[in-house]
Order: C-alpha cells, then structure tokens, then sequence
C-alpha cells in the first residue's frame, strides 16, 4: 500500500513545500464536494484541501487532496454498501480574472485510491448463505477536467464553485465461492465543490 501511494506523497510534498515558495501568491483552502450519481454508485458527498499557486493573472497551479462516499447502486458491478475514494490531483488552470471574479478552465492528473465497503446486511446475508466475497480495486492515474470561478470576497479570501470530470476505469478483483474474476467498472465522475481559498 505503501509503495502504490509514493505518487500522492510526491505531490502533497509540492503542494504544500515548493509550490508556496515561487509564484504570485499561494492560496490554501477547504471544499466541500457532491458527487453526482454515475453507473456504478448514487450522489455522494466527501471534502477537500486544496492549494493554488497563482503563476500570473493567466495561469493558475492546482493540487488537491479528497475524498468522497457513496452508496452502491443496485444493478451495477459493486456490492452492496459504500464506494469510497481518496484523490490527489495536481492541474493547471487557465484563469481570466475579471473584477472581482476569477473564471477558470484546465485540468489534470490524479491518483485514486478507490475502496468498497460491503453493508451489514450483505455480509449477514453472505455468512447465513455460507459464502464468501471479497473485492478489491487496483489504485490508478486517471485525467479530470474541470471549470468554474472564484469571487473576491475580502482582501484575502476567495469563495468559489468547481465542476470536475473525472475519467476512472479501475480493475476490480472479486473472489468468490465460485473462484476469482476481474471487471473495469466504470467510475468516471462529475462532481461539484463549493471551496473558499485564502491569500497567504
């Protein structure tokens, strides 16, 4: 576990080390995410730290760190419970600052970590039945893109809405009574978070 996530350390490190030392300003913040439902799991909700490295008036860099929960849903490939998910994400940002409005567009690479929490009721149901599965995702790079804005709401803080698009095909490996297969369920993602940034 350790060696797959050597990636996200990476990137936590520049986010939070390097990225604050050069640039226009560096803007740390907080969102709150909704997950909007997709093949596999329904709405969801999860937060996020982020921080933006103002290069210019045009250019912005950002890294983030998230997650979410969601419900699985009925007739997909996932047991019944909770999809979870753990992002990091490094993008770059086209910004067009306006007044007291910053419109963005860009996008980016991430690292998902992605996990399924089977329900108490699957598990009675396994265990009355006398059966037995487990499943376990393989953790992936995937691309996002994403949009929206910030607006200047006090010298040093900025309130903002991002929508994302997240492309996600992790392997799935489920093991069963009946031996062990493997699956690509499909996990791409729109999201929607409300954040507020603050000027360092």
């Amino acid at each position: 576990m350790i060696r797959k996530t050597l990636p996200a350390v990476f990137l936590i490190a520049y986010a939070v080390f390097i990225a604050p030392a050069s640039g226009d300003g560096f803007e740390p913040g907080l969102g709150f995410v909704f997950v909007v439902p997709n093949n596999e799991h329904n709405s969801g909700i999860g937060a996020q730290v982020n921080g933006d490295l103002i290069a210019n008036d045009k250019f912005t860099f950002r890294g983030i760190i998230g997650g979410y929960q969601a419900g699985t849903k009925s007739d997909g490939q996932l047991p019944p419970g909770d999809y979870r998910q753990i992002f990091f994400e490094a993008n770059g940002l086209a910004t067009f600052p306006s007044n007291n409005l910053r419109p963005y567009i860009g996008g980016g690479l991430g690292y998902y970590v992605s996990d399924v929490v089977q329900s108490d009721s699957f598990k009675a149901q396994l265990e009355e039945e006398g059966r037995f599965r487990t499943d376990e995702f393989d953790n992936i790079f995937g691309f996002n893109i994403r949009g929206g804005f910030l607006f200047h709401a006090s010298p040093k803080v900025w309130t903002g809405l991002d929508a994302k698009f997240t492309t996600l095909n992790p392997t799935l490996t489920t093991k069963t009574d009946d031996g062990t297969r493997t699956s690509k369920p499909g996990l791409g993602t729109l999201s929607l978070t409300l954040f507020i940034n603050w000027r360092i």
